[in-house]
């Protein structure tokens, strides 16, 4: 049974949403939509700006770790965590330097491995209350 997003976002209330890469693109307009529901949404990004924004590198696992105790003491729980921060280099695959391609990986493989560990026991543990 799929839910239209649609239905998603106006159906659920009041929730801690943790948007990575909510700065600008996709992240921006899920933030801004979020937003507009009436849920908290924090943004974890390199250049956070705004209420509830965080400066994070999710490159960076003591910076990913830090961040999520510090979300964790203040908003008690994440609700909904999109890991959405992703760089890309725009070069043939050919081209790309190994400097690159390891920042690349960084951001876009471990950055969603140290959240989603910073968060596994949350998630596992948690229970909707209807």
């Amino acid at each position: 049974n799929l839910i239209p997003h649609k239905q998603i976002i106006k159906e659920i209330k009041y929730m801690n949403i943790l948007i990575t890469g909510a700065s600008g693109g996709l992240g921006l307009a899920l933030k801004e939509k979020f937003q507009t529901a009436g849920h908290t949404v924090i943004n974890l990004s390199r250049s956070a700006e705004g209420q509830h924004s965080y400066k994070c590198d999710v490159a960076d696992k003591a910076q990913v770790q830090a961040v999520v105790s510090e979300i964790k003491e203040k908003y008690g729980t994440i609700d909904i965590l999109i890991n959405n921060a992703g760089i890309d280099e725009f070069c043939l695959f050919t081209d790309i330097t190994d400097e690159k391609w390891h920042k690349m990986i960084d951001t876009n493989l471990s950055g969603i491995g140290f959240l989603c560990r910073g968060y596994y026991h949350h998630f596992c543990t948690y229970q909707q209350i209807s």
